[in-house]
């Protein structure tokens, strides 16, 4: 791949947890991460998801959550540092009394730009996680357009495990949650931007047990309700970049020679990179290319060093009105960066 072909963003990282204001005076960001972008009426758009936790103190350990089934609100968890019940391996999540609990809760949040590089943020959530099987937070969102409406796909996730959500908007200021459309546990969830022969398409990733790791799956639907037809698109690799969990990353793009899908890939490291794959444009489940290499890595400092080091999680794409796209992405979990992508020279060669 030339090496031109990807060109970050000098601005990098564009925002970081400094410029998010948090949900509730006695909670802190600790991340802003996996962006779903869109260009529209001559501006961009992005929903970003952003973890909170409550203000921590010495000696305690404190994590949010929505009360559990119908009883609503924020419901805080307290624990002394020192509680022998308490077990802390992973800076994600953590065991008490042998329950799991994340160690933050997510919500969405906006941004504008005129741009694509500097952005202002919102200071309130978009979508704040209000739901029972959003009781641990909603997190990494795609966004579809589709006709006048934008499709928000996102995961809710609770005790009741990881579903993959939708909700509708037309102006990115009130949002309509129309609930589960995967049960548990599925996640990376995006919708193509037109209909495959008379039907809704969509990407899913079931989270599968002891036979099979985290792959790409596509599905088809009548009425964005109801989801049939599901094929497996392609699996990990036996090694490599993309050997642990390979996951879609934002809304395919058309071209002349197939559907255009950027995912995220990791190894056994947790590495995470950023691959593209070409898939048939009657036939989206048939691969007709996929690259050995990634075509973007964690590289820089922004991106090897955060809450998770070595991550670049690809989740929006935007071509520009010059014809020229703009990729986004987390980086480390705590951040979001930007790129430009020459499709034509990444793909000269397909």
């Amino acid at each position: 791949m030339p090496t031109s072909a990807v060109n970050r963003f000098k601005e990098n990282p564009l925002i970081t947890t400094r410029d998010v204001t948090p949900s509730r005076s006695d909670f802190e960001v600790i991340g802003v991460f996996n962006p779903a972008v869109v260009y529209h009426n001559g501006s961009f758009t992005m929903l970003m998801r952003v973890a909170e936790q409550p203000t921590q103190e010495k000696g305690w350990v404190k994590t949010a959550h929505i009360g559990f089934e119908d009883q609503g609100g924020i419901d805080i968890l307290t624990i002394r540092d020192n509680d022998p019940d308490l077990r802390q391996s992973d800076p994600r999540l953590f065991t008490y009394k042998g329950m799991t609990w994340l160690t933050s809760i997510s919500h969405l949040r906006g941004a504008t730009s005129p741009d694509g590089i500097t952005w202002t943020v919102a200071d309130r959530p978009a979508l704040f996680p209000d739901e029972p099987h959003e009781a641990f937070g909603i997190e990494d969102p795609r966004i579809t357009r589709l006709q006048n409406s934008f499709q928000v796909t996102y995961c809710g996730v609770s005790r009741r495990g990881i579903c993959g959500c939708r909700a509708v908007t037309y102006d990115f200021i009130s949002f309509e949650r129309k609930g589960v459309i995967f049960p548990p546990d599925n996640k990376d969830i995006v919708l193509f931007p037109e209909k495959i022969d008379g039907r809704y398409t969509v990407f899913h990733r079931p989270c599968t047990g002891d036979f099979s790791l985290p792959s790409l799956w596509i599905a088809f639907s009548e009425n964005l309700v109801d989801w049939g037809g599901h094929r497996l698109v392609m699996q990990p690799r036996s090694s490599g970049w993309d050997s642990a969990r390979i996951g879609c990353g934002p809304q395919p793009l058309l071209t002349g020679k197939g559907w255009l899908e950027i995912y995220h890939g990791a190894d056994c490291r947790d590495r995470y990179c950023g691959g593209m794959l070409l898939l048939d444009a009657h036939e989206p489940w048939r691969i007709i290319r996929r690259p050995a290499e990634p075509f973007i890595t964690p590289r820089e400092d922004y991106e090897r060093r955060g809450f998770m080091p070595d991550v670049v999680f690809p989740t929006g794409f935007v071509q520009r009105e010059n014809g020229t796209y703009y990729l986004y992405y987390g980086a480390a979990d705590d951040k979001i960066c930007g790129c430009e992508v020459d499709v034509d020279a990444v793909t000269a060669e397909w």
